[in-house]
């Protein structure tokens, strides 16, 4: 009688289970994408909103300075 041996072949278990883990992996690459995309974004917007500000502080003459003559 034949045994047959349980190698790591090409079984439809060893195939479904390394395209689970090719899966997770795709995930996990997705996930750090969306929080590096996340960070540059509030980056940018952290930066907008203090150019904002200064620009309106600028309109305003705030920080210059004011000879009041009495």
């Amino acid at each position: 009688m034949t045994s047959v041996s349980k190698g790591g072949g090409l079984s439809a278990e060893n195939l479904a289970q390394q395209a689970r883990i090719r899966e997770k992996a795709r995930e996990s690459a997705a996930q750090d994408n969306a929080r590096k995309h996340n960070a540059d974004a509030e980056r940018i917007a952290a930066d907008r909103r203090a150019d904002n500000a200064r620009r309106s502080a600028k309109a305003q003459g705030v920080g210059r300075k004011v000879d009041i003559k009495a």
